[in-house]
């Protein structure tokens, strides 16, 4: 067996440092103490930090003091701490006391909270163990996901591959119906979780306790009947990933042809007949002035007329006006009419050509869906973050914003200016027909409004609302049918907390009223999965790899097929897993095993050495010690095994030629500190 299982991890349980005691900061201290980490917290605020000191029956010791300080740091124990938090509401600041971190504790782990990109790609690539999050960017995609009221629960990329989190029924006659849940992996997909067609899926959620593991759960020989649920994990192939459509590519002269053309049909008649009776005007115009004075040519005769149609007088012509004949003399206010009228209407053509190309400088936004859009209200980085992930989920969408949006700025996005609560900004969206509404603007007293209103004009549609303060959101939670409320600093706390707890978070979603964290882990010497096997680690934490990278091999997406997989210090693991279980990877401390495995027989074409290497693959038994279980027949494995560990290893047993039995030691639990 293996000690690790046995014996508790080494890890010490070391403080995690807190500067910044705004919502953040505090919701950052609350799910640290739910974990049991010690804390220490630091703010600037006199005030702050002796209420969070006075008021925590935990007795959290609070400092005051600048926490890009050194001497503040020492004093809240910097030095010794497993990881720092520093989730200020300033970037600079918080970048700075990462900065004085390092120079006092070369190994702690920062995270830092930071809006500036491009500094914190920087830091990241100078500074070890260093991470940057936005809280906005964090809860963006929970708020879209909320809002999108589709089968996809999670979305993120990978490895430069889309990576999608599918709760999907069976249907009637689907592909899947009357499969064993083991073989849906050949169809590209991985089960996460699987809930019988009736069951109380809520009451079952509440039924588990946070501690709880969230996947492994299922039967995998259970076959999927209509009417159940299915949770998948599904890569994206990077040339069937859906691409919106795009216009064929043109040049310039011929988008100016184009434009001339469409703009000619409507206007043609009248432009065609003014151009016909300037041109005859100026056709009599050159024969009949010239008949006047011999010096006066047929150009001449030309330019009279047009400086006539053109507002000019006779005072700038010759000859004097008196020496015309009476019928020149009428030709000469015919000009003028003809000028008044027509050239006119030639002006006001040229004009309104000239403006249409000046406004067709600036991007044209598409047009406003007419149903079962998602509508975002407010556009500042939450609701553009937002914005952008359900134009990733290729979900129909528009946007309503109090002021002018830049150009540039989501140029596919359709955008209405205006006051959100206002009927005809809301009618301009087409709310009465949208699938959801997302209020998203900094003012959770405004988006409460917007919800109420948009309630009005539709009783049906999905409300998801952004809110700063998690008792708010308590309290308003039954206020509006269909409401969901979704607190930014709860939802960002979470990430950051399990990033100093874990390994770095790439993304998070919902599933089962339970955060499931997408987090990125490199295997450390000593820690809690070196030198174990991936598929071993992934039940023992109850995590799901996603990705992997390992020493010599090209990194690629896991599978259940990668079964001998071994991890090494340096390996990258992309991982889901809810923060319980990235406290157990922390610790090095796995569940314990119930599940053990007896070979009875062997059939006469079952090679000996072909069942070793198998027990090898699968277990952490040497090659001598399975050749020795493998000639003692009828023998019981040496380790208990991970339930679906041990039916794997069955099936691959069974597939050489093994007669196995499993032997279910849950009642015999082997203790796992």
């Amino acid at each position: 067996m293996d000690q690790r299982d046995t014996e508790p991890g080494q890890h010490r349980m070391a403080t995690v440092v807190v500067c910044g005691l705004g919502s953040l900061g505090l919701a950052c201290l609350a799910v640290l103490r739910r974990y049991g980490v010690p804390v220490q917290a630091v703010d600037v605020d006199l005030e702050t930090a002796t209420l969070v000191a006075s008021g925590d029956p935990g007795g959290v010791d609070s400092i005051h003091g600048d926490c890009r300080h050194v001497e503040v740091l020492r004093r809240a124990g910097v030095e010794e701490a497993r990881a720092i938090l520093l989730v200020t509401g300033d970037s600079r600041t918080n970048v700075e006391a990462a900065l004085a971190a390092r120079r006092l504790n070369a190994g702690i782990r920062i995270v830092a909270r930071t809006a500036q990109d491009n500094i914190s790609q920087l830091l990241t690539e100078r500074l070890s163990n260093f991470v940057a999050y936005e809280p906005s960017r964090l809860a963006a995609g929970a708020l879209a996901l909320a809002a999108c009221s589709s089968e996809v629960i999670g979305h993120f990329h990978v490895g430069g591959r889309l990576v999608r989190v599918l709760r999907r029924p069976v249907e009637a006659g689907s592909r899947w119906q009357g499969a064993a849940i083991k073989e849906l992996g050949r169809h590209g997909v991985v089960v996460l979780d699987h809930t019988s067609a009736g069951k109380d899926e809520a009451a079952n959620s509440e039924a588990a306790g946070p501690d709880e593991p969230l996947f492994y759960d299922h039967d995998q020989d259970h076959n999927v009947q209509e009417g159940d649920v299915l949770t998948l994990l599904s890569v994206e192939r990077a040339e069937t990933m859906p691409r919106s459509r795009e216009p064929r590519a043109r040049t310039a002269l011929a988008d100016l042809l184009l434009g001339w053309r469409r703009s000619l049909r409507r206007p043609a008649g009248v432009v065609v007949t003014s151009l016909i009776v300037i041109t005859i005007a100026l056709l009599i115009s050159a024969a009949a002035f010239p008949t006047v004075d011999g010096s006066i040519t047929h150009v001449d005769g030309v330019f009279t007329a047009l400086v006539l149609m053109t507002g000019g007088t006779y005072a700038d012509l010759f000859p004097p006006f008196g020496k015309l004949s009476n019928w020149l003399r009428l030709l000469s206010v015919t000009l003028s009419a003809i000028g008044t009228v027509f050239v006119g209407l030639l002006y006001a053509f040229f004009t309104e050509r000239v403006m249409t190309l000046r406004f067709r400088l600036g991007t044209r936004r598409p047009a406003v869906p007419r149903k079962d859009h998602v509508v975002v209200v407010g556009l500042g980085r939450v609701g553009r973050h937002a914005a952008e992930r359900l134009q990733e989920l290729q979900q129909p969408v528009a946007a309503i914003e109090a002021a002018a949006l830049a150009d540039h700025a989501l140029p596919e996005l359709p955008v209405v200016t205006g006051n959100a609560v206002e009927e005809n900004t809301l009618s301009a969206v087409n709310v009465a027909e949208a699938r959801a509404v997302l209020a998203a603007t900094p003012d959770e007293w405004l988006n409460l409004e917007v919800a109420l209103q948009v309630r009005r004009f539709n009783p049906d549609c999905e409300l998801v609302i952004r809110t700063q303060d998690a008792r708010f959101s308590e309290n308003i939670a039954d206020v509006v049918p269909h409401l969901h409320t979704l607190c930014v600093p709860v939802i960002a706390s979470q990430a950051f907390a399990a990033a100093a707890v874990g390994g770095k978070v790439l993304d998070l979603f919902q599933l089962r009223q339970r955060t499931v964290f997408v987090v990125e882990h490199e295997v450390r010497a000593g820690d809690g999965l070196d030198g174990r096997l991936l598929s071993e680690a992934a039940e023992g934490y109850a995590v799901v790899p996603v990705w992997y990278a390992t020493a010599g091999r090209a990194p690629h997406f896991w599978s259940p097929a990668d079964q001998g997989a071994r991890l090494h210090p340096g390996d990258r693991v992309v991982v889901l897993g809810p923060s319980r279980s990235l406290q157990w990877i922390e610790r090095g401390v796995p569940r314990p095993r119930n599940t053990r495995l007896r070979i009875t027989g062997r059939r006469g074409y079952a090679d000996a050495l072909a069942l070793a290497s198998l027990l090898v693959q699968h277990t952490s038994l040497t090659l001598e010690q399975a050749r020795v279980t493998v000639e003692a027949l009828p023998h019981d494995l040496s380790e208990p095994l991970y339930p679906h560990q041990a039916r794997r290893l069955k099936a691959a047993l069974e597939a050489s030629g093994a007669e196995v039995e499993i032997v279910d030691t849950t009642n015999h639990r082997e203790a796992a500190q």
